[in-house]
């Protein structure tokens, strides 16, 4: 049996529980699905034609009232109970898939030991391609979490290697943001710095856009400027995440609304260290005009981070009073 049927399968057994756990909370398709998902994504996966992201999987289990591994299949390795037997090819390729799902929802969950456990126990499986570059991508993204980070670089260069000759082009862009990540950790910002550019431009090509991930790598090439002391630079890098995330507050995008006022809270604060050192004279009325803008003074963590920014300038400017009037908003 093919891969495609394995995969079906697989996503038909998800479907099937997603559909379950929903019909016993009495929930709608419709009240499953908003505010992440359009009623067609909920019943495609439903109808097992369609496999949920790892992250759509977590949401769905979290207003399921559900743990994620809940939701995913069983298998036995004798066939016994509610498990498939895995003496066949196609269910020895579900076991695997499975195992890098699983292996996926761990560090999510922030049990990243646990996920390199069972991603080392892939090692002497026969991995398709696809499946050897996920094996080593999850690897390196596990190590990052538990700081191996020269573990975490050899495995992230070798999936990074795979996508390529792959033609992998989503596989590619996630190591090398992963590994920006790793190099950073490193302290090695050059190599760092051309990590997160090869994301970017790989991201700029694909297709659909993806704004929220395009948003994350503009803030992580400010942060890599900084740190060489490019500040001109940074502060290009941090005003384009702006751009980005003030277009993401449109209602189309409210799904995305705890995430854009992190962020941009995030991003804030790093571009005001920016300006304080590359523009000095124009931090102060950036930052005072970024106070007045709607979306940020109804965005707490915002105002707060601008006005911390506000209340360093005119600390570093010896204007102890407008400082301490800052400090205290």
């Amino acid at each position: 049996m093919s891969t495609d049927d394995s995969h079906s399968q697989m996503g038909q057994s998800v479907g099937a529980r997603i559909r379950a756990a929903r019909q016993a909370k009495k929930y709608t398709q419709s009240q499953l699905a908003s505010p992440d998902f359009s009623v067609s994504y909920i019943s495609a996966i439903e109808r097992g034609q369609i496999h949920p992201s790892l992250r759509a999987l977590e949401i769905l289990a979290r207003r399921l009232d559900l743990p994620s591994t809940q939701l995913l299949p069983q298998y036995s390795q004798d066939g016994r109970g509610g498990g498939a037997s895995i003496s066949s090819p196609m269910n020895e390729n579900a076991v695997i898939e499975l195992a890098l799902l699983e292996a996926q929802i761990c560090i999510l969950q922030d049990e990243a030991v646990q996920a390199i456990a069972k991603l080392g126990k892939l090692a002497d499986k026969h991995l398709q391609d696809r499946q050897r570059t996920q094996q080593r991508y999850l690897l390196g993204w596990a190590y990052l979490h538990t700081a191996q980070l020269q573990k975490c670089e050899n495995a992230l260069v070798e999936a990074e290697k795979l996508a390529t000759a792959q033609n992998d082009t989503y596989s590619s862009l996630h190591t090398h943001n992963l590994l920006g990540l790793a190099y950073a950790a490193m302290h090695n910002y050059h190599r760092a710095l051309q990590s997160h550019q090869n994301c970017l431009k790989l991201l700029e090509s694909a297709q659909p856009q993806d704004p929220f991930f395009q948003c994350e790598v503009y803030n992580h090439l400010g942060q890599h400027y900084t740190h060489l002391d490019d500040f001109t630079s940074a502060i290009d890098m941090f005003k384009q995440a702006i751009v980005i995330v003030e277009e993401l507050v449109a209602p189309e995008h409210t799904r995305s609304i705890y995430w854009e006022m992190s962020l941009r809270s995030e991003i804030y604060h790093h571009l005001g260290h920016a300006m304080m050192k590359a523009e000095p004279e124009k931090a102060r009325a950036y930052l005072e005009e970024a106070l007045q803008q709607e979306n940020n003074v109804q965005d707490g963590l915002t105002n707060a981070s601008i006005t911390i920014r506000l209340a360093e300038w005119f600390l570093v400017h010896n204007q102890l009073e407008e400082a301490e009037h800052n400090a205290r908003q």
